[in-house]
């Protein structure tokens, strides 16, 4: 195989590498700004890291407001332990590596 030839693959890889980028961040797109449903990711502590539009109508706090929030902070108190219980179990069965 010819450099040519190494190079003409390994760029086709990449061209399918920046599509297959391009339709995940469409699909993520999509369904962030659904209008009829609130989206939210939490970091490892439970902290909102993103908020949707729609989640942040729902419970009246700008996304900068969610940020220095957990999902205890806007639950009264009396729904605490019910509403923790699944964070915990999913934080207790799956890990998420985010190091590079």
């Amino acid at each position: 195989m010819t450099r040519q030839d190494t190079a003409h693959r390994e760029k086709k890889s990449f061209s399918q590498l920046e599509h297959d980028l391009r339709v995940n961040e469409e699909r993520w797109r999509a369904v962030f700004s659904n209008p009829f449903m609130g989206v939210t990711v939490l970091d490892k502590d439970q902290y909102f890291t993103m908020t949707s539009p729609t989640f942040q109508a729902m419970v009246g706090y700008t996304d900068d407001e969610l940020k220095r929030l957990t999902p205890l902070d806007i639950t009264p108190d009396s729904n605490d332990r019910e509403i923790n219980k699944p964070f915990s179990e999913s934080y207790n069965r799956v890990s998420v590596n985010t190091s590079s």
